[in-house]
């Protein structure tokens, strides 16, 4: 299976990595948690991230400086911010990264099979 588009649900430290790696791999991804502070965290976080390896890069003398400010862009700009599951309904896959609370998960996932398709995979992140 092709993954075209992805959703992570949880904006944490975690969130922000895990939609990072999906949008340095060329696929558009959806950050979704309940407060748009928590979705700015992640999308800080994934530019933070994204921003460290190319500037090794250029240091490295792998890539311009150019490049690697183009490329942050497109990267960043394949990870779209949500507190809502509107852009849910075309994924591929779901990576759910909340916090460890058995009733946060359980109604978590009841809102995810509702807004995504049915060949959508649901995938768990657990930091424990």
């Amino acid at each position: 299976m092709f993954v075209s588009k992805a959703a992570v649900l949880g904006g944490g430290t975690m969130g922000g990595e895990i939609a990072q790696v999906i949008a340095a791999a060329d696929i558009p991804v959806v950050v979704k948690d309940i407060k748009q502070e928590f979705v700015d965290a992640a999308l800080d976080k994934s530019r933070e991230v994204t921003k460290g390896q190319l500037d090794k890069l250029v240091s490295k003398e792998k890539v311009t400086q150019e490049a690697a400010d183009a490329r942050l862009e497109e990267v960043m700009g394949l990870i779209t911010g949500a507190t809502d599951y509107a852009g849910f309904g075309d994924v591929d896959i779901v990576i759910e990264a909340v916090p460890e609370k058995m009733e946060i998960k359980k109604a978590v996932y009841k809102e995810i099979d509702e807004a995504t398709p049915g060949h959508a995979i649901l995938a768990s992140n657990t930091s424990s």
